[in-house]
């Protein structure tokens, strides 16, 4: 190893890491879901860009509206090689994947004053 590398190893950027408990917080694929049993099996590229899969990924149960399936992109917590939390479904593009998505059910204007002729914003 160079100096560089092990300036980082053994310095500030060595300490942190060992301090995060060796907990990764990244993005997964969904292979299979079960939801009767809320687990999962994901994919995901860990710390040293290795492909790994995880097959009893849990899944958090804050997420009342959504729960994973097959190809979704989700965010996950890893901790150890074989154990892991499904936090959240992944978006890169919030306005493409989820905004575009939202209809509006409501006027929102009224038609009193004629200023606004009723229109949907």
């Amino acid at each position: 190893m160079g100096v560089l590398s092990n300036a980082l190893k053994n310095g500030v950027v060595g300490e942190a890491t060992r301090a995060a408990g060796d907990t990764q917080r990244t993005v997964a694929v969904v292979k299979s879901a079960d939801e009767s049993n809320n687990v999962c099996s994901v994919t995901y590229f860990d710390k040293d860009g290795k492909k790994r899969e995880i097959k009893q990924a849990q899944v958090d149960l804050k997420n009342k509206d959504w729960f994973p399936k097959e190809k979704d992109s989700v965010l996950i917590d890893v901790s150890g090689s074989n154990s892991a939390l499904i936090l959240e479904q992944y978006t890169e593009d919030y306005n493409k994947d989820v905004k575009s998505k939202q209809q509006l059910k409501n006027d929102v204007s009224p038609d009193g004053d004629g200023t606004c002729c009723g229109q949907l914003f």
